[in-house]
């Protein structure tokens, strides 16, 4: 099955703007166009939909995805197919919005490497191609030139083998690259030191074990026992106390049963008496008689002036509730306030009342002002105004003393001529004019004055009293006052009776605490005979007093007490013994383990240490045996391969050129293999790197050699060669040898070629030199060109081979 990328149909990528829709079946592809026509964005697409990335853009643009649709659309997107073995997911298509690039590529993560390192060469990269495969990453000091040929000669088990024992020829060298083995060094030093050092610890932990045997024999000496055949069976039966806790328990709650009996009767025994009992009897009786009395004289008086009282105000305490010396002075209180409030409520009346007749007569007189003001304003209004407005009309016909009204002469009434008397009168009806201003604002002055006394007596009406509530109010005062003074005559008989009434109270309250101790002592004599019969000791005798039986109790009780708390404190004793003994011999057997298990760690790393000598003599010559082998392999397959099939391809492309480049021998065994560049004279001599050797058109063309080369010496994963214009930056290059090397790669190579050029003459030779010679050969060209509004627009053609007629009928005749 041949292996080709068949299809691509492009939209709006980059500076390609409508849709491409190409066929690249065939086994060379010519792409032309003029500068910025699209020819690698065609490329960029062709990368991104099998890789999903375009690398190319990514080395000088980590951003490069902001830019990959046409700055006129808004989406782009691309389909490619392909025919190849393993390839599956045919078709690729990939969309693109924004810097969101989705879709799954054709090819696989490692098909994906090859293509980008191996299959497409960028314009861009072309220039740079030496120097990017020269230049180490700073963290990595192989550059990707050496990655490549320690990958193709397989040389990576080499290295390793040769880096990974490369520490063992020297102890400085080993412990230095392998920490391991100085901490095995130091752990077999640790190891004799911490055997010396366990043997040290088993004796002396022997001779504690027998020191806590010793002392556990000793505090085992109240419990007979003379051996310890079983530790923990020991440690069990001294453990179990028996009924001893429960006694223990009984006799701390007796003796808190007899010292309480003890103290109650020490505290009651004193105070109570048959005499003290009689004599609170009496007092009793004396003050309930003197209360009794109270009662019959004063306590209906005393009744009668609180219900008085309580009749006026309300929600007075009965004496019941309180008491009479409270219920009295909280009525007298009451009553006190309640009269206050009365007399300030007739006195508050009496002022509003002279108040209110004291505006009453202001107003009056504001009424009566008012009155004159309207009248004198009246007069006024007749004398003003209008009558000096038409006497001064009439003014300007007066030429004598003839009247121009009633047509008399004024020289008959009046020595003053006419026209003077006229001025002078209406002189006089100005000055009655202000006036009347002046009145005016005087009568509104007066005005607002009645409107405030006007209000002001409506306040004070409403305030005042009636006739009939001031009478009630003053009638309540009188009646308050009589309920005072029968409150402050029986003021006396309240406190006498409350007084008696707490001497009654008093009195009970002791004789009952009397009565109450009485009782307790009787109670206290019938259960002090129960202590001895618990004891199981003689019951007291009639002649023997409470306390001195409680303390004959007490005695008992501390003495079993303190048997029970000795042989607590021995079993203790002989509990902490056995179990230090325990713990002793618990840590002579850890110490015993820990040194067998040392001795044994000793032996396998003394042991293994043995060996160490053994396994550096091994690898130093196994290390020797690999530096030869890589040295011959470094050497066979840089002359036989890769110098030899660089050195046929650049000779081809620039056969003037005295420089010839290729990676430089290595002379040494030992030491990384690095591949460096380097040229020689036609003749053999060495010469330096290419890169200061070479003029600039050549280092392309030396650039382009190499990286054919690589991609020839290695296995074919995908047999596809892309480049892009590589005969732009070239000078001196033999174009029918290039033409050659192209039909060479696709034809004996089986490598489908797409190449880009710029130069129209160059691409049309191309396409004469390339053209189909044998049946089912085929060559495709695509011309790329933008239309007047920008659209890109594409000349796709397919050429098949066609047989020579004159030679087809020559071959028939």
């Amino acid at each position: 099955m041949t292996s080709r990328i068949t299809s691509l149909q492009v939209s709006n990528f980059r500076s390609i703007r409508g849709t491409l829709d190409l066929n690249l079946d065939a086994p060379i592809v010519l792409i032309h166009g003029p500068n910025g026509s699209g020819k690698t964005s065609l490329l960029s697409a062709i990368e991104l939909g099998l890789t999903g990335a375009v690398a190319s853009l990514r080395r000088f643009d980590p951003n490069y995805e902001n830019h990959l649709v046409h700055r006129d659309s808004k989406e782009a997107s691309l389909t490619i197919r392909c025919e190849h073995l393993q390839v599956t997911s045919n078709p690729s298509e990939i969309f693109i919005s924004g810097s969101r690039i989705s879709g799954e590529p054709l090819l696989r993560k490692a098909q994906a490497l090859f293509y980008t390192e191996r299959c497409f060469l960028a314009q861009a990269t072309l220039g740079r191609l030496l120097e990017i495969y020269e230049t180490s990453d700073a963290r990595d000091d192989d550059s990707p030139l050496t990655l490549f040929v320690k990958d193709m000669l397989g040389l990576d088990h080499l290295d390793n083998v040769i880096d990974g024992l490369h520490h063992l020829g020297h102890v400085a060298r080993l412990r230095k690259s392998l920490p391991l083995y100085s901490e095995v060094e130091d752990e077999k030093k640790r190891l004799e030191n911490q055997f010396d050092l366990a043997i040290a610890n088993l004796d002396e932990a022997k001779l504690t074990c027998q020191s806590a045997h010793d002392l556990l024999l000793e505090a085992l000496a109240p419990f007979d026992v003379e051996n310890v055949p079983d530790l923990d069976e020991l440690i069990r039966q001294i453990s179990d106390q028996g009924d001893e806790g429960t006694e223990a328990e009984k006799l701390s709650i007796m003796s808190r049963e007899v010292s309480a009996a003890h103290s109650l009767w020490i505290s009651t025994a004193n105070t109570v008496d048959l005499s003290r009992l009689a004599e609170a009897e009496s007092t009793l009786a004396a003050r309930r008689t003197q209360l009794h009395a109270w009662l019959t004289d004063h306590e209906a008086t005393l009744e009668t002036a609180l219900s008085a009282a309580s009749t006026l105000v309300r929600d007075l305490p009965s004496i019941s509730r309180v008491g009479a010396i409270s219920a009295h002075e909280s009525a007298e209180a009451a009553v006190e306030d309640e009269i206050a409030r009365c007399r300030r409520q007739v006195e508050q009346d009496t002022l509003n009342r002279t108040a209110f007749n004291t505006c009453r007569e202001s107003l009056q007189k504001s009424m009566t002002r008012a009155q004159r003001l309207d009248e004198r304003l009246a007069t006024l209004a007749k004398e003003s105004g209008q009558i000096a407005r038409a006497l001064s009309e009439v003014s300007p016909f007066i030429d004598d003393n003839t009247c121009p009204i009633c047509d008399r002469d004024f020289g008959e009434v009046s020595d003053v001529p006419l026209h003077a008397h006229l001025t002078m009168h209406i002189a006089g009806l100005s000055q009655t004019a202000t006036e009347l201003q002046e009145v005016t604002a005087e009568r509104q002055v007066v005005t607002r004055a009645i409107g405030r006394e006007r209000a002001e007596i409506e306040d004070l009406e409403s305030r005042l009293l009636s006739e009939s509530d001031r009478t009630a109010v003053m009638t309540r005062t009188a009646n308050l006052a009589e309920a005072e003074q029968g409150l402050k005559r029986t003021r006396e008989f309240a406190g006498e009776g409350e007084l008696l009434k707490k001497a009654v109270d008093s009195a009970a309250e002791t004789l009952s605490e009397l009565r109450q101790k009485q009782e307790i002592l009787v109670g206290l004599r019938a259960s002090v005979s129960d202590f001895p019969q618990r004891l199981g000791i003689d019951l007291p005798k009639e002649s023997e007093s409470i306390s001195d039986s409680l303390t004959r109790c007490r005695a008992e009780i501390d003495e079993r007490r303190a048997g029970i708390a000795k042989r607590e404190s021995n079993r203790q004793r002989a509990l902490e013994a056995a179990r230090l003994y325990s713990d002793r011999r618990q840590e002579e057997a850890f110490k015993s383990k820990a040194h067998k298990e040392i001795q044994k760690r000793l032996a396998r790393v003394g042991a293994a240490w043995d060996q160490v000598a053994n396994t550096r003599e091994d690898a130093k010559s196994l290390s020797d045996r690999a530096v030869h082998v890589r040295t011959d392999i470094v050497r066979r397959v840089f002359n036989d391969s890769l110098n030899e099939i660089w050195k046929d391809l650049f000779i081809r492309l620039a056969p003037e050129e005295p420089f010839i480049p290729g990676f430089a021998i290595p002379e040494h065994g030992r030491g990384p293999v690095q591949a460096i560049l380097e040229t020689r004279y036609r003749d053999g001599g060495l010469a330096g790197n290419p890169r200061s050797m070479l003029s600039a058109g050549n280092l392309n063309t030396a650039a382009l050699t190499l990286f054919l080369s690589l991609h020839l010496s290695v296995e074919p994963i995908l047999p596809w060669l892309v480049i892009d214009d590589p005969v732009q930056s070239m000078d001196e290059i033999h174009i029918a040898q290039f033409a050659v090397l192209l039909r060479a790669l696709s034809r004996q190579k089986g490598r489908q070629t797409i190449i880009a050029v710029h130069e129209k003459p160059l691409f049309d030779y191309l396409t004469l030199e390339l053209s189909p010679a044998s049946e089912g050969d085929r060559l495709v060209t695509i011309e790329l060109s933008r239309a007047g509004d920008l659209l890109t627009e594409y000349k796709h053609e397919m050429r098949i081979w066609e047989p020579d007629s004159v030679f087809v009928a020559a071959t028939v005749g």
